[in-house]
């Protein structure tokens, strides 16, 4: 299996368990690594490669990989996935949601975590022009099940819901009933959330659909105190360059803002005397 063969060969290698082997053995280091190591911009821009292993066992490793990528960035380190965030999502759409369980939920993840480091719209609006619009029931089944969720554990404030909404709309009445009926779920599920206000961002509706939503928003509960199952993540810790950066600028601003202020209270005084 090369057990003696290097990573970067191993990620090459004709043989699908070397390559499943080496992408865990990445996945482990990338667990015990902080998003500030090199290793993470080392790897950024070969997930998409990855992706698009061949093999449904390399396949699934390759996912839960990118899972834990994309589960360690930040908000303040988004910047090194954001412009691969199409390719990604299209691999995991195309493959990852017509896949089994387990590499399914995990690509369902790998999307919803997006959100965590302040992609969600970004990675969002690829499930609502591939997936919502698929030709493959199990696919477009998936991607209302990664809004639901979404939502669920991000909130609207993280993944904007108007989007959502438009998009799924047109499946309300779709022949297959298991897809109307998990549309419907995600209505639900955002009703929880805006309650009545919902309303204000909901498309133009038949009388029956509207009469169907009715039916939801009395059975469902709108909690105004509501509170994510997850907030994005920001970095905590003096070690992230691009906060202390930030900040920096914002002292300076507020100093500079001071100065000005000291000098035109010395000369009003100055007047006055």
């Amino acid at each position: 299996m090369e057990v003696n063969s290097s990573l970067e060969d191993r990620f090459q290698s004709t043989s699908w368990r070397s390559r499943s082997v080496a992408y865990q053995e990445l996945q482990a280091k990338l667990q015990k690594s902080s998003v500030q190591d090199d290793i993470f911009c080392q790897y950024t821009g070969k997930l998409e490669s990855f992706l698009k292993d061949p093999d449904d066992t390399a396949f699934e490793s390759a996912v839960n990989l990118c899972l834990i990528f994309i589960s360690k960035l930040e908000t303040e380190q988004n910047k090194i996935i954001s412009k691969h965030i199409p390719q990604i999502c299209e691999e995991l759409i195309e493959k990852g949601f017509n896949a089994k369980l387990a590499t399914k939920n995990a690509s369902l993840k790998c999307i919803i975590e997006f959100g965590g480091c302040g992609l969600g719209d970004e990675a969002m609006q690829f499930v609502l022009s591939i997936g919502l619009v698929h030709m493959t029931h199990k696919i477009v089944l998936s991607s209302i099940e990664v809004c639901t969720q979404a939502i669920k554990i991000y909130g609207p404030n993280v993944f904007s819901p108007s989007p959502i909404l438009q998009a799924i709309k047109p499946l309300f009445n779709h022949k297959d009933t298991k897809i109307s009926s998990a549309s419907y779920s995600f209505v639900s599920e955002l009703y929880r959330y805006m309650g009545p206000s919902i309303k204000n961002i909901l498309p133009s509706l038949s009388d029956s659909e509207m009469a169907q939503l009715n039916e939801i928003f009395s059975k469902t509960e709108f909690e105004t105190q509501i509170i994510p199952e997850k907030i994005p993540r920001r970095s905590s810790g003096v070690s992230s360059l691009c906060h202390l950066d930030a900040q920096k600028k914002m002292n300076r601003t507020s100093l500079f803002l001071i100065s000005i202020q000291w000098n035109c209270l010395k000369m009003l005084i100055f007047y006055l005397n």
